[in-house]
């Protein structure tokens, strides 16, 4: 076995399929996907389970259109009770996997992990998560969501979408642990399902399953989908051939243009979208489904050969209607929050270094509550004024100054140090008018040594992850500074101080951040998100500058 797939092949086995040495598993592959296939044939041996592997290709031609009843055959005759599906997922081979999960699942009652789409980066990396996490992260959602009447979903590049939810389909809490013969599902895991009642408005699809995947990749610019009455009503994209594709492949079957499935992606391990549905549908967003809403678990009333799956990866869930109206009685403010600080502390990533995908997916007030690991301090406001740059202001430095010297004297013990961070500490660079000030300490989560004695000046703890804290004015006062609370020697310290000094350094990083910064105000004033989002790939790519600039200076 490769050593980079062991971590993937043991959940897989032992988290996933909790496989023992009583169990029969049936491994159907492909060549394209033998070393991965070998990997967990390797550890499900080594748990001591009797173990038959079929290679595709060594017995049919693909794309495999039906499902052969040679397989059939041998799959009766070892009558598994654990079973994998690691391949490729050619354009139409459901007809092949769909009798082969019907088989095995329903029939047979094995314990199924469906891997369609597996590759060596989702073997090391969805697959290499924490799926304890992932469990508790999928239940905390299935919870909330199954309370919902009607969620709105909302991105910057077009999606607008209401979806409507009945009592009478199940929410599905996909966890990663089919350990009940029977259960199945895809792996990597971490999403909560269900058909939905309807969805009326416009999906901005980046990323298509089945064999859009292996095609197109991520689709850029997105194809804008237009949904009326629970179905797609057009298909729009620049590219024409694969505009036509998609209207073919929804219209192939009588309810292949129906919407079958609504789902919140929960894997807490996801660090960045990569280009594969498999794994991307699981990363904390929204995807929905056209054609088979997996009746026998959403308890749908109607079915469909096909199913495909659209993500839309830079979604706002506006709305968990009822659990909002429940929280609006108890007299509890209702606040989005930007999930991927969520994702961030629940794998103890640093916020600054996850990707504008990441970054854009928001949620709810439900979920800050979901995960121990992150906590939003509650607040009855929203910062709603539109974001509007100003020439540098020579004063911002002595603002900065009155503000330190303001912070020494309240602090109990004198922190590691502060300094001024942020677009304001770079003298010719237009800014927001905040002052972004940086304390370094020993031990951030020592709140009682500074939190109290900041608070004291007017500004509120905001939000808190493992090095860092972030404090913002109460809503009565002016918002024209913030204060951040990090690890002394931490890369949160390091990284805000690099930045600001290749910016300081360097002119034509300088304007190249300034030029993103204005056209990213011009466009998206009301929306700090999506301000914040479409000045993240030119920070990307300053930063990486200024990494390389640190090494040649050291």
């Amino acid at each position: 076995m490769r050593a980079e797939f062991a971590p993937g092949a043991r959940n897989a086995v032992h988290a996933c399929l909790n496989i023992m040495d009583r169990d029969r598993v049936f491994i159907i592959r492909d060549r394209a996907r033998t070393e991965i296939a070998e990997a967990i044939e390797e550890e499900a041996r080594g748990a001591g389970a009797a173990v038959e592997a079929w290679t595709m290709e060594d017995h049919i031609q693909r794309p495999a259109t039906a499902f052969p009843r040679s397989l059939a055959d041998e799959v009766l005759r070892f009558r598994p009770t654990a079973s994998f599906y690691i391949g490729t997922g050619l354009r139409g081979e459901l007809g092949f996997r769909q009798p082969m999960l019907h088989l095995l699942a329903d029939q047979l009652r094995s314990r199924h992990g469906h891997m369609i789409g597996i590759n060596e980066v989702v073997m090391t990396d969805g697959m290499a998560a924490d799926y304890d996490a992932i469990y508790k992260m999928t239940h905390k959602v299935f919870d909330i969501a199954r309370q919902g009447t009607q969620i709105t979903v909302q991105t910057s590049l077009g999606t607008d979408l209401v979806a409507t939810f009945s009592p009478s389909l199940k929410w599905i809490a996909s966890d990663g642990r089919y350990w009940e013969q029977g259960r199945w599902g895809n792996l990597p895991e971490g999403e909560t399902f269900t058909c939905p009642a309807s969805v009326d408005g416009v999906l901005a699809a980046e990323e298509m399953g089945d064999w859009f995947t292996e095609k197109y990749g991520m689709m850029s610019p997105p194809v804008r989908i237009s949904i009326r009455g629970g179905r797609m009503a057009s298909v729009e994209s620049p590219d024409a051939r694969l505009a036509a594709e998609i209207r073919e492949y929804l219209g192939q079957h009588p309810n292949s243009n129906r919407v079958g499935e609504f789902a919140i992606g929960t894997n807490v391990g996801l660090t960045k979208i990569i280009g594969n549905f498999l794994q991307d549908e699981k990363f904390p967003g929204v995807h929905v489904a056209f054609g088979d809403p997996y009746a026998f678990e959403t308890g749908a009333d109607w079915e469909c050969p096909s199913h495909v799956d659209a993500l839309a990866s830079h979604a706002t869930v506006a709305a968990f209607e009822t659990w909002r109206r429940l929280r609006e009685k108890r007299g509890e403010a209702v606040t989005v929050i930007d999930l991927y600080e969520m994702v961030a502390a629940a794998r103890g990533i640093r916020p600054e270094e996850l990707s504008v995908e990441e970054r854009r997916v928001l949620v709810s007030a439900a979920l800050p509550f979901m995960y121990a690991g992150f906590q939003m301090v509650p607040d009855s406001d929203r910062y709603e004024d539109p974001i509007a740059l100003v020439p540098y202001d020579p004063a911002w430095p002595s603002r900065f100054e009155e503000w330190k010297q303001r912070l020494l004297a309240v602090l109990p013990q004198p922190p590691h140090r502060i300094d001024h961070v942020g677009s304001t500490a770079v003298p010719g660079l237009a800014a927001k008018p905040v002052i972004d000030i940086q304390i370094s300490v020993g031990d951030p989560n020592d709140e009682a040594s500074y939190v109290p004695a900041i608070e004291s000046l007017g500004v509120q703890l905001r939000n808190r992850d493992e090095d860092h804290r972030f404090f913002r004015p109460f809503a009565a006062l002016p918002r024209d500074v913030h204060v951040h609370v990090c690890q002394a020697g931490s890369e949160w310290e390091r990284r805000h101080l690099l930045f600001r000094d290749y910016l300081r350094a360097h002119p034509a990083a300088r304007q190249a951040y300034l030029q993103a910064k204005e056209e990213a105000a011009a466009r998206w004033a009301d929306d700090r998100v999506a301000y914040t989002e479409a000045k993240g790939r030119v920070i990307g790519q300053l930063t990486a500058e200024a990494e390389r600039w640190s090494i040649t200076k050291a």
